[in-house]
């Protein structure tokens, strides 16, 4: 095929796919969402990408390469350019796709929180039986500041000690998360369950010290939040775990990827929860409130996030 005819056969596709691609820059980003229109942008991209191979081929030299890969550069542009994320997307991220990706996976976040509860009913019987028994599961100094009657006596520099907590909540979420990587979510099940045996029995530990409403002021204002982080980080991870073990039709690298998406979209809100819980632990949780306002506002806080989870299935409901 000579050059010529090679323009006379197909020059009508790429005049379809140039009329697209001159249209103003508005009217380019409003039709993407349209489906026909993607895919008809698509063909003829694909079809003139094939015309560019047999020019480079055979007409190495000519106009009609430089033209069709100026062509083939713009629609590629406009196909496959990311979009940019603005507040607005932000925004729809967290009034729509979190609340609605929280409903669609509850069953690995019931999973992840009776791991834990579990954990910590067993722990709390076990310590209650026997304050002894909290050597099991507590570092020394942290059974000893309780026996001693030191809960939340010490010095506290609250921007450090916030800084500290956010941190190391953040490092135990991801950790719940990242470790569903282990076929079956065992190292999302490990973290969850070892952190809910620390949680049973400094809370028994601390109930027979006879402390409970100074405990529990010092952990419930900033623990309901951070827990349901935790639980929605191991949810997470077990949405990674259990695709591994069965990815259904897919390979299991595909599944990986689909469920990791999916999972990601859920640990969104899991570092603002921890930040959120980072600063009332550091500035809220040691002020002189009297303990049971503490405790009404850390309860009030998980109201609100319970309610923010199922406001899309409250209002379609």
């Amino acid at each position: 095929m000579t050059e010529d005819q090679f323009v006379r056969k197909h020059s009508e596709v790429w005049r379809q796919l140039e009329d697209l691609m001159k249209a103003p820059g508005k009217a380019l980003k409003s039709n993407k969402g349209d489906a026909d229109f993607l895919d008809n942008c698509i063909s003829l991209y694909r079809r003139v990408s094939a015309h560019l191979s047999y020019g480079r081929t055979h007409f190495p030299q000519s106009e009609v390469c430089e033209y069709l890969n100026g062509l083939v550069s713009k629609s590629h542009n406009f196909l496959y350019k990311p979009e940019k994320i603005g507040l607005s997307a932000v925004f729809k991220f967290y009034r729509l796709t979190i609340p609605e990706a929280i409903v669609r996976n509850y069953r690995y976040l019931l999973l992840s929180t009776f791991l834990f509860a579990a954990a910590m009913v067993y722990s709390w019987h076990f310590t209650a039986v026997n304050p002894e028994n909290s050597a099991f599961f507590l570092p020394a100094g942290m059974a000893d500041s309780i026996s001693g009657g030191e809960l939340g006596a010490a010095d506290w520099n609250s921007p450090i000690m916030s800084g500290i907590i956010m941190t190391n909540n953040i490092r135990v979420a991801f950790m719940a998360f990242a470790l569903g990587i282990i076929p079956m979510g065992l190292g999302t099940a490990y973290v969850l369950l070892v952190n809910g045996l620390l949680l049973g029995s400094l809370s028994a530990l601390a109930v027979s010290h006879g402390q409970s409403l100074t405990y529990w002021s010092l952990i419930i204002p900033h623990g309901v939040m951070e827990l349901m982080a935790i639980f929605i980080s191991g949810g997470a991870g077990l949405i990674v775990g259990t695709a591994l073990l069965r990815p259904g039709i897919h390979s299991r690298k595909d599944a990986l990827i689909m469920a990791a998406k999916e999972a990601l979209k859920l640990m969104g809100i899991v570092v603002p929860m921890l930040i959120a819980a980072g600063l009332i632990e550091g500035f809220f949780t040691p002020s002189g409130l009297h303990p049971v306002i503490k405790i009404a506002a850390g309860a009030a806080t998980g109201i609100l996030m319970l309610f923010y989870f199922s406001i899309n299935h409250l209002l379609r409901g």
